[in-house]
């Protein structure tokens, strides 16, 4: 079995089992088996007569005549879906399947400008924190031995030592 092939369970196996036996597919000693698990299992005995009563319906359906030109075109239309090439059917632009190096060259150069964003971004909203911080960090040794923050502020106050005289400058 390929490995791709998915296994069949055990409804499947039952199933595939009871569609043999009604159509007479099987051998003395499988028949023999399955009416033995049909005199014993009821679930077994109504599984089969829901695949009986399937296959009665399927008998009365009545065979629906066509014609003979509802047969040529039906024929000439599936010849001129086979005709078309592959790509075509199924909606792939021809420059897609005959240049596919295009496709990984644009996923690469996507690839490329999406991991150059991520990076460079967030370096720069680090740059630009550093370089507000940076007057700070030049002028350190000055707030050194400054003992806390209102100090600096009164500092920052141009009447901190009152009014300038007027004959000095």
């Amino acid at each position: 079995m390929n490995e791709h092939e998915p296994t069949p369970t055990s409804d499947e196996v039952i199933d595939a089992e009871l569609t043999a036996y009604l159509d007479g597919e099987v051998d003395d000693a499988e028949r023999a088996a399955i009416e033995t698990r049909l005199s014993n299992d009821a679930a077994y005995r109504e599984r089969l007569q829901g695949h009986q009563a399937s296959l009665d319906l399927l008998d009365e359906l009545t065979g629906c005549e066509t014609d003979e030109s509802f047969t040529r075109g039906t024929v000439a239309m599936a010849a001129a879906h086979l005709e078309r090439p592959a790509t075509a059917r199924h909606g792939i632009p021809g420059w897609m399947v005959h240049r596919p190096w295009l496709i990984w060259a644009t996923a690469i150069a996507a690839s490329l400008l999406c991991g150059y964003a991520g990076l460079a971004i967030p370096t720069r909203i680090a740059h630009r924190h550093a370089e507000k911080e940076f007057a700070l960090i030049k002028n350190y040794q000055l707030y050194y031995d400054v003992d806390s923050v209102e100090f600096l502020k009164l500092l920052d106050d141009p009447n901190l030592f009152g009014e300038e005289p007027d004959g000095l400058l």
